[in-house]
């Protein structure tokens, strides 16, 4: 009964969630996915902007219509309405993508969340640019985001691990970092709901300040640091439900990420 009465409220939000899109002026990308890919704007792809918005039917359609503009941006005209795959929307970026910066375990935390591993090191200000553009590196962080909520046992919720220990300042770029940022906060039906600096290096506490200043008040609320000798630090993130036998050896867990092998599998996957 519980489950009929929920599909019913998903459906009744869906319907008030058409009507907000109608009443958007603004929507000509939303117009023109649903003409090239009608999939992208079905049922199933609305209810996961509902969940993301607490099932308001105003927010969510604000949300899609936002997703769908920005998309366009960032994947331009021709790739944008094509699924989002390796072979797909992503074509032109498997060079930033195999960076590893933004990498999926395979586990959950205790709560079924997926758990995205962002090494900041990955990515270098300015020695990029010979393999890859700065658009190229945000689009296959998009990528890595819904990868990440379509694999959570709980509607799209993530947990975000931090290990900055390799990064220094020419590893810090503003800009790109907060339009990667913004892509959860303003774009994409899905929700960070905890990060976890892990084994900070001394610049963590200049760092720190900035990303504050570049991340709203919710996701500061969520974030904790973790420093210390390896067993303490596992130990605290075990009290968070992140366990040692889910988590990257690079922190001290039992787990080698392979990041080449994981896009080999999700290749295959997506043919």
């Amino acid at each position: 009964i519980q489950k009929n009465h929920d599909l019913l409220l998903i459906q009744e939000k869906i319907q008030e969630m058409n009507i907000e899109i109608e009443a958007i002026p603004e929507k000509e990308a939303f117009l023109e996915a649903s003409r090239r890919n009608p999939f992208a704007i079905s049922d199933e792809e609305k209810t996961r902007f509902l969940v993301r918005e607490a099932l308001h039917p105003k927010l969510a359609a604000q949300r899609m219509i936002r997703y769908w503009e920005r998309r366009r941006e960032l994947f331009g005209n021709e790739l944008f309405v094509l699924p989002l795959t390796l072979d797909g929307a992503l074509q032109n970026d498997l060079v930033a993508l195999e960076q590893g910066l933004f990498r999926l375990l395979e586990g959950v935390d205790a709560s079924g969340r997926s758990i995205l591993f962002l090494d900041p090191s990955k990515h270098h200000i300015t020695n990029h640019k010979e393999h890859y553009s700065t658009h190229s590196m945000i689009r296959a962080c998009w990528y890595m985001y819904e990868a990440a909520g379509r694999c959570a046992k709980i509607s799209d919720r993530i947990v975000m691990i931090i290990f900055p220990q390799h990064a220094n300042v020419q590893h810090f770029d503003r800009k790109t970092h907060r339009q990667i940022i913004e892509l959860e906060i303003e774009y994409l039906p899905i929700r960070i709901q905890a990060i976890h600096f892990v084994h900070p290096p001394l610049i963590h506490a200049m760092l720190r300040p900035i990303i504050n200043f570049m991340v709203r008040k919710r996701l500061r609320y969520v974030t904790e640091t973790h420093a210390g000798q390896t067993e303490k630090v596992l130990s605290n993130l075990e009290k968070y439900g992140l366990f040692r036998k889910i988590l990257p050896d690079d922190i001290g867990g039992d787990v080698r990420l392979d990041h080449g092998q994981w896009l080999d599998r999700r290749h295959a996957a997506e043919l």
